[in-house]
């Protein structure tokens, strides 16, 4: 069941030509984690402000527990929204203590009080550290307080606004590890945007993708990687080679060699005339018997793995392409050898 649904959603900045959110619609699972991804400038700033309340869409419609909270000409006042969420700068106010930046959005400060900052200090690592100030505290335990703050007031999703780009790269892995922990303990669905493949990838449960306002796929890491939709998506979780191919009757014709149409649409009929397979370089076979003879244009000795770049021996020669590998040999410019990609590990794109 979704908690939060985006419905056509529409959003345009005034004297902007073209939206920055361009009919996305969108759905978030109760406990989800769930990340909006795409270089700076996409949209994913612009459609997380939008659903907390802070920008208002010119069109399409946003529901949050089946409650409507934006439609055409109608939106519910951000505060009335019962939404959590984590800036980018963590926002903590200055002259507040930890403990009272985490209640600072309980409205209701009861008899429970303490014993509520007492779980939200635990639950996130601060004990000890309620009385100081935020200049008092590290950058880290500044986004520990920030995510106790969103959580206080115990709402059922939270947005956070790529809230690790200020964490020292050496403490990153950790606190994301920590907050997935947090956010699954607390049963909290959280919608979080970023521009990093590696965040995406260790904290979210599905992932969309998104360019230029629009929405290009949502799918679960491991699909997104092996199945992307398109160049784009591809190259923007992982390197990758495109494979120009055109179709000649019942085969593909490529510059590693021929696939059968039927291989890489088993269930459809539908086959376009041409397109890229998208191809892992991690993905190759090397051997005597491999089915296409490549030279090698140079080489680079990473330790514990070498990227070759190499093109065709036969055929197209004016691309060329990398493939990784742990194989002891150095291979050198000019080598030639022979490689195959396996059939299992290409993806057909479009474009």
């Amino acid at each position: 069941m979704s908690i939060l649904e985006l419905d056509n959603l529409v959003l345009t900045y005034p004297n902007m030509k073209v939206p920055a959110v361009d009919h996305i619609s969108l759905k978030l699972e109760h406990r989800e984690i769930h990340a909006l991804v795409g270089e700076s400038g996409c949209g994913k700033s612009s459609t997380i402000r939008t659903i907390a309340g802070l920008e208002i869409p010119a069109k399409g419609e946003i529901r949050y527990r089946d409650r409507m909270l934006n439609k055409p000409g109608w939106a519910v006042a951000p505060e009335e929204r019962q939404i959590g969420m984590v800036f980018q700068d963590y926002a903590l106010f200055p002259h507040l203590t930890v403990k009272e930046n985490i209640l600072f959005g309980v409205q209701n400060k009861s008899e429970r009080t303490a014993e509520r900052m007492n779980h939200y200090l635990e639950l996130t690592g601060l004990e000890g550290l309620g009385e100081r100030y935020p200049q008092e505290i590290s950058g880290g335990q500044m986004q520990r307080v920030a995510l106790a703050r969103a959580l206080a007031p115990e709402p059922e999703l939270i947005l956070m606004d790529e809230p690790f780009n200020n964490l020292d790269i050496r403490i990153k892995r950790n606190m994301l590890e920590e907050v997935g922990t947090i956010l699954r303990k607390t049963g909290t669905s959280c919608l979080f945007i970023t521009h990093e493949k590696d965040e995406a990838f260790i904290l979210a449960d599905r992932i969309s993708v998104m360019r230029s306002g629009r929405l290009l796929q949502t799918a679960p890491p491991d699909e997104l990687y092996h199945h992307p939709v398109d160049t784009y998506v591809a190259e923007f979780f992982g390197r990758a080679n495109h494979i120009p191919v055109k179709k000649e009757g019942d085969v593909y014709r490529s510059p590693m060699g021929d696939v059968a149409c039927a291989s890489l649409f088993p269930r459809t009929g539908v086959r376009p005339d041409e397109g890229y397979l998208v191809h892992r370089p991690w993905n190759v076979k090397i051997g005597e018997n491999e089915r296409v003879e490549v030279e090698v244009l140079d080489s680079f000795f990473f330790g514990d793995y070498q990227e070759v770049r190499f093109r065709t021996v036969e055929g197209e020669r004016e691309n060329s392409y990398k493939f990784f590998t742990r194989i002891d040999r150095q291979f050198c410019k000019g080598d030639t050898l022979r490689i195959s990609l396996p059939l299992g590990e290409l993806t057909f794109c479009r474009n």
